[in-house]
């Protein structure tokens, strides 16, 4: 990761996003693994009722039930019996970042929402390549829906104009 602080990056983070993160730290723990890795993250952000994510896998048709078992398995392939969480994985550092990234300067965010969450994971998807394969039909189209998502106010996946569920801060 850059030399951007963690807590500050972070704190970009939705509540979504955040309460997952926390929620997949506390995962890690019970499943004994070392590091808080992005398959303990999107497995959390799966089991939300209708973020970014639901969405766009709806839009895009993803397998969301294959997506999940792909994630159970990479999960299960990670080495167990830490007593402790050491650290997030490096994988986790790079995604936000990215996320940081295209969020606050292509879309003009001021949080981190799922939607740049997941660009960000696309933009280093060799960090995961369990749901490498599930991203393709989002790849392919990426640049016209992410277009597309922002609304006639230049604000991503704001409700007002593109009648999704939580709005990103479109105020007019």
């Amino acid at each position: 990761m850059s030399e951007i602080s963690r807590s500050v990056l972070f704190g970009k983070l939705d509540s979504l996003l955040f309460t997952s993160l926390e929620s997949a730290t506390a995962f890690c723990k019970l499943r004994g693994n070392p590091y808080v890795e992005l398959a303990h993250w999107l497995h959390q952000l799966m089991q939300a009722q209708d973020g970014d994510l639901q969405q766009i896998f709806r839009h895009f048709a993803v397998d969301e039930a294959q997506l999940a078992r792909d994630i159970v398995e990479a999960l299960d392939r990670l080495p167990r019996g830490a007593s402790a969480i050491s650290d997030l994985s490096e994988h986790i550092d790079n995604a936000v970042e990215r996320a940081w990234v295209y969020g606050s300067l292509k879309f003009g965010a001021q949080t981190i929402r799922g939607g740049h969450l997941l660009l960000g994971i696309q933009k280093n998807l060799q960090s995961a390549p369990p749901v490498e394969g599930h991203f393709r039909p989002v790849r392919a189209h990426q640049q016209r829906y992410f277009n597309g998502a922002v609304c006639r106010h230049h604000r991503p996946f704001c409700r007002k104009c593109t009648g999704t569920v939580r709005s990103a801060g479109c105020r007019r």
